[in-house]
């Protein structure tokens, strides 16, 4: 996948320039992206398992679409993007809440990332991008938490953190 042009912002995420998405990992500049948490009229959420030749997690499981947000790009069209570029599908989304996100990898990149959380109600059918996702399945918030409990590294990390996000605003 080539490098995206993304937008440089500071902790508190005004936008203080823009670089390759690789150099913010690389440097350790914050910038931006988004989570998306997609539900069924069950209340069950969209759980994607990553494909095997991602980079960064592979075959690990991770909220329902996210991705990084393109230079002068919204958040909430960033989301929207990434959940029809992921998934296949378009929904309203609801915001549920910001997360400033940092994760140092094995590489020596480090992600900086200020997340804004994002829902909405989908029973499908989904059209997954076989390149950025090899599986998904509705699974219960009791489930993922007794999954969490369970074995946490099953998940990628800013899945881990944000689905906690998710779940203190509705103080589950």
């Amino acid at each position: 996948m080539p490098d995206e042009v993304v937008d440089i912002v500071d902790f508190r995420d005004n936008k203080i320039g823009d670089g390759l998405k690789s150099r913010c990992h690389r440097e350790g500049l914050w910038h931006r992206s988004a989570s998306i948490f997609v539900f069924n009229d069950d209340g069950d959420v969209l759980i994607q398992k990553r494909a095997k030749r991602k980079s960064r997690h592979p075959s690990k499981l991770c909220e329902s679409a996210s991705g990084h947000i393109a230079k002068d790009e919204s958040y909430e069209a960033g989301a929207k993007r990434e959940m029809k570029e992921e998934i296949g599908i378009e929904a309203d989304l609801k915001f549920i809440a910001n997360l400033e996100y940092e994760e140092n990898h094995e590489s020596g990149d480090i992600d900086k990332e200020h997340v804004k959380i994002y829902s909405c109600t989908h029973n499908g059918p989904f059209k997954i991008d076989k390149h950025e996702v090899s599986s998904v399945q509705f699974i219960s918030l009791k489930k993922i938490q007794d999954m969490l409990n369970k074995d946490k590294e099953q998940f990628v990390p800013s899945f881990r953190a944000s689905f906690q996000a998710y779940l203190d605003s509705i103080n589950f």
